[in-house]
Formats: C-alpha cells, sequence, structure tokens
C-alpha cells in the first residue's frame, strides 16, 4: 500500500478530501484508520471528534469522516509525468490527436528518451485536469527516465488534482521555459513548501488562475511571488475578504483580476493599482464602496467592471461608479437588490425602465449587461431618464458627474437628493419574487428577518444574516425546516448553490448556529 503522510489530497468515490490523521481507532483494531476532511462537507460525519475523543480538527464544522486502510488503497495517485505517459501515450505510440475547441492538438508517445524529448518540444497546450496526481516525481521507484522538456508549451492545465505542494508546481514549471498560461484551480497547496525558493521566478507566466484552492493572503503572497509579471489572475471563490486584500501584494503588471464569489461586502478599490483594466467582483455581498478607500484618485485604468449578482441597493452606488471609474467602457450589474434581473436591452420592449434607468448614469459606456449600446439609445435612455427626474420618479446624486451633465444638457435647475419614492419601490419589487424568513439564533434565541431572491446564492443569504446579527460567515452554520416536511430540520451545506434549490417559502424558519 502507498504511504500516506498528513495533508496527503485523496480522491474517493469522485469526491476530494484531506488526510488529518492516521492511526489507530478503536472500532477498527485490526485496520489502520485514516482521519479525512472532505471538500464537500456534506459528506462528512463528525469534525474529527469521534465517541469523545478528538483524533484531528477539521477547518469545515461536520466536514471529517473516518476511513479504513482498504478504502484508501483503492485511491489512485499518479505523478505529472506518469499522467502524462498514461493519458498520450507509450512507448509504442508515434502520436495520438485530441482536439481543443475548434483547434486539433497533437500528444506524442514516450518511448526512446531521445525521440520524446524530440517531440515534446513541439506540444505547445497540455490538459491533465483531473488526473490525479499528486506529485512531480515517478511514483514508481523503478522508473529511472529523466523528465521531458516541454520547449514549445505555453498552457497547462493542471486542475482538480491532488497537489498539495506547491513545490512539485515548480519543479514542473522548470520543464517548460516559455509556459504562458497556467490553470491550478481546485489544488489546495499548504506552506512552507519543500525546495522552494523566492528567488524562483517565471517571468514568461502571464494568467494564472487559482479558483476554489482554499487560499488566504499569506499564501497568495507566497505563490504571487514567483510570477512577478503577471496580467490575467483568477482568485475567485476563495472566501477572500476585505481584511484579506489589504495584506494582498499584486503583482504591478496585473491587468485583469477576477474576485467571484469571495466574501466582498464593498468595492475594493484599495486594490486597484493602476494597471488594472479588468474587474471581476460577481457573486458576492457588495452593497456600497468606501470613500476613504477611493481618497481622491483619477487614476484607475479599470474598463471593463462585472458587479453583476451583488446587493446594491441605492442608485447612489452605480453613480459613484461612474465618478470613479472614469475609464469604463463594459459594465456588468444586472441582479443586484435595486436591479434584480430586469436591467437588459430585452426588457425594454416589455416596459422595463431599469435598463434606461442604469444606462443613462453612465457617462461613456459601450456595452451594459451584454448589450451593445448606440448614440441613439443612448440618447433614448437620457430622454427617458429627464423624464423620470421630472416626474420625481428616480434621483439623481448632487453634484455628481451626470448631474452636472444633466443640468446643462437639459436645463435642469435643480434634482434633489433624496431616496427613490416608495410607490416606485414597490413597483420594482412587485415584479421580482422575493422571500420573507424569520432567521433565529440558536444560542441566544435572537431572532432578525431577511429578505431574498430564489436566484440568489446560500452564500449571499449567509452574508445577510452575518451583517444583521454581527457573525462571521465563515463560523456560521444554517439549517432549516423544508416546507411541507412536518417538522423536519436539514442542514443547509452548499454556499455556491441557488436559495431556489432549497424548500424554501415566504415565512419559512432558518436557524443559525455561531461555532
Amino acid at each position: 500500500m502507498t504511504e500516506y503522510n498528513i495533508g496527503d489530497r485523496l480522491l474517493i468515490d469522485d469526491e476530494f478530501c484531506t488526510i488529518r490523521y492516521i492511526g489507530s481507532l478503536e472500532v477498527w483494531p485490526t485496520e489502520r484508520a485514516f482521519g479525512v476532511e472532505w471538500d464537500n462537507s456534506s459528506r462528512g460525519k463528525h469534525s474529527g471528534t469521534f465517541k469523545g475523543h478528538t483524533y484531528f480538527q477539521t477547518e469545515t464544522l461536520g466536514a471529517g469522516s473516518f476511513l479504513k486502510a482498504s478504502k484508501v488503497k483503492k485511491a489512485v495517485r499518479s505523478s505529472f509525468f506518469e499522467a502524462i505517459k498514461n493519458t498520450y501515450g507509450d512507448s509504442q505510440d508515434d502520436t495520438i490527436t485530441t482536439q481543443f475547441s475548434s483547434k486539433i492538438v497533437e500528444f506524442v508517445g514516450f518511448g526512446d528518451l531521445n525521440e520524446r524529448n524530440s517531440k515534446t518540444q513541439h506540444l505547445e497546450t497540455l490538459s491533465l485536469r483531473r488526473k490525479n496526481i499528486a506529485t512531480v516525481r515517478w511514483l514508481n521507484q523503478e522508473h529511472k527516465d529523466p523528465y521531458p522538456i516541454f520547449t514549445h508549451l505555453r498552457t497547462l492545465d493542471l486542475s482538480y488534482n491532488l497537489f498539495n505542494d506547491f513545490g512539485d508546481v515548480i519543479n514542473v514549471l522548470d520543464s517548460m521555459p516559455i509556459l504562458a498560461n497556467l490553470t491550478l484551480d481546485g489544488n489546495m497547496f499548504s506552506f512552507p513548501s519543500t525546495n522552494v525558493s523566492p528567488h524562483n521566478k517565471y517571468n514568461n507566466i502571464r494568467c494564472i488562475s487559482l479558483v476554489n484552492c482554499h487560499l488566504n493572503a499569506q499564501t497568495l503572497n507566497l505563490i504571487l511571488q514567483h510570477f512577478p509579471r503577471l496580467t490575467t489572475l483568477d482568485i475567485s471563490e476563495n472566501y477572500i475578504t476585505e481584511k484579506c486584500l489589504e495584506t494582498l501584494e499584486l503583482p504591478k503588471s496585473l491587468k485583469t483580476l477576477s474576485l467571484r464569489s469571495s466574501s466582498l461586502e464593498h468595492i475594493p478599490l484599495k486594490i486597484l493599482t493602476t494597471s488594472i483594466e479588468e474587474l471581476d467582483i460577481s457573486y458576492n455581498n457588495i452593497t456600497s464602496m468606501s470613500a476613504k478607500d477611493y481618497a481622491g484618485n483619477n487614476n484607475l485604468n479599470v474598463c471593463a467592471l462585472d458587479i453583476s449578482h451583488n446587493s446594491i441597493n441605492s442608485w447612489d452606488v452605480l453613480d459613484s461608479i461612474n465618478d470613479i471609474f472614469r475609464k469604463l467602457k463594459i459594465l456588468r450589474v444586472n441582479s443586484n437588490t435595486i436591479l434584480g434581473d430586469d436591467a437588459s436591452e430585452e426588457t425594454v420592449a416589455n416596459g422595463s425602465s431599469t435598463f434606461y434607468a442604469t444606462m443613462a448614469r453612465f457617462s461613456d459606456l459601450r456595452v451594459l449587461n451584454g448589450s451593445i449600446l448606440t448614440a441613439e439609445l443612448q440618447e433614448e435612455a437620457e430622454l427617458f431618464f429627464v423624464s423620470e427626474i421630472k416626474k420625481g420618479n428616480t434621483t439623481l446624486t448632487v453634484h455628481s458627474e451626470r448631474w452636472e451633465y444633466y443640468k446643462e444638457t437639459y436645463n435642469i435647475d435643480q434634482i434633489a437628493h433624496t431616496e427613490i419614492r416608495n410607490d416606485f419601490d414597490a413597483e420594482l419589487g412587485g415584479a421580482l419574487e422575493v422571500l420573507h424568513l424569520t432567521v433565529y439564533q440558536k444560542e441566544t434565541d435572537i431572532a432578525t428577518e431577511i429578505y431574498v431572491q430564489p436566484h440568489e446564492t446560500v452564500r449571499y443569504m449567509k452574508g445577510l444574516i452575518g451583517k444583521q446579527m454581527g457573525l462571521d460567515v465563515l463560523s456560521m452554520t444554517l439549517s432549516y425546516s423544508p416546507s411541507g416536511s412536518k417538522g423536519s430540520i436539514e442542514m443547509i451545506k452548499r454556499d455556491f448553490s441557488p436559495i431556489s434549490d432549497l424548500a424554501l417559502e415566504c415565512g419559512s424558519a432558518i436557524y443559525v448556529t455561531d461555532c
């Protein structure tokens, strides 16, 4: 049986887990036990405590369980170079062709060493997604072949494998002198890594994806120090907070940054260096931006912003976005509290005013929520918007850039800075399905009420609850009684699934436990 260590990653029954304990367990006196923490916490049975004894501690509540050695023995693990050989050919193969998108890519066999090195230099794209790769070295100790050199490889996908030591990734990169694009999604790295010097720099790598790697600012900084010339970075689904971003050191060359499905409540102006041109902060819990973070910085170069699927509930925030992001050309802002799903060009024909009201607030947009904006459409939106202002159906922030524009262009002498009228709110809200839920905190019996829409995520709902009850989103667990279940209670486990997946209705109760 393969020797395992604490921290090793496994794939059992198509589910990823991390070994947290290796040793004996009273109920299995004749077989070694492995305590694991599942990435999918719903697979867990406890947090490392069994029959009153704590064997290990999980990072996520309830994500742990024990496995027999016979079960672990069935787990398949491979090395980077064994995966290449097993996937793309052996010594009997000359070439194997496969297709990525519309491009035919040729992969070669690995027979004679000299012939192999000659052929691998022609590879430009290599995908080893979900190949159970745990290390770079040959796991078969009898295999003595040196590693091939990929002299022309430019794109490498190692997502959802079993890496836990970033040193192995560094060793892989050493065989790829011109690699430009690297995908490492779904791997979980522990630090310090073995045989890794901060002086290892890979200047050719420009694009890295580290989605769902359970990273914090410290581990991110340790990784990013090796890639000083990055232009594109995707660190979505890593539970990154504003506090984490305060210590994050981004490369000065960075132009595209993705922070989808993180834990953001404000637009992160502090990290927007003058080089960043595209920012994706969709699927967070953003309600506003902090004026103190902006501090009059007029040098922001962001021209494409995705802030869809957040919690913006005031038109003032959109007015501020226009004032701060002076070079903005492309914007996604649909599925926010104040807009719902109604801010698209297609809804204009059905009498929707939200698309026009959104477009008219921006000075120089070219694309809004995927719709190309023509000069005629912009003019129509402005006329509609002025009409709505005069009727008192909407507002515009006084002394904003657009306030000055409409005052000059359309001779509007005074625009009151007030909240949108309640009847307009009611008209907008009435078109959207909204769930009115009551939330109870088990430890204190404190109750509060929240309003959510079915398309929003469980993580978004947690953010609302955390804000109202002063609880940490990462430490709370939720449960509820499904409609029609006659009182049974079920845990809510998948943070990024839509609320519509749950059997909730208006009046349903949510129970929160602070762990």
